[in-house]
């Protein structure tokens, strides 16, 4: 995530959640990143790392941990990107070299990456 920007990291999520579901559906468990493109994988790969440096640095699984703040935040898990700007309006962030994400939206890509990370 060294050279990402938050606007290519966004973008890279983007392109990862519109994989059809019939690539996936068709693809083995053992083989289920062979049909993504390359900047699926990139996204998949940054989701990961979002993942991982959450289970170094919070107590509180990062499901529970997203579900508590859109619960708190009166939101349906759909408005994702009113959390986040809420997270940042109340200084509620996640940092990952260098690269700043509201806590609520890094929850979110950590329990994507939690499936590629174990």
């Amino acid at each position: 995530m060294k050279n990402l920007t938050r606007r290519r990291f966004c973008s890279l999520l983007l392109l990862s959640i519109a994989v059809p579901i019939s690539n996936q559906a068709n693809a083995s468990p053992s083989n289920n990143t062979e049909n993504l493109s390359d900047d699926h994988l990139s996204a998949l790969k940054e989701c990961e790392s979002v993942y991982e440096e959450w289970i170094k640095n919070e107590t509180m699984s990062p499901t529970q941990y997203f579900f508590n703040k859109m619960q708190e935040y009166n939101l349906t898990l759909q408005r994702t990107s009113e959390a986040t700007a809420l997270d940042f309006k109340n200084n509620n962030f996640f940092e990952i070299n260098g690269l700043k994400l509201g806590k609520t939206e890094a929850a979110f890509l950590a329990i994507i990456g939690a499936g590629g990370a174990a």
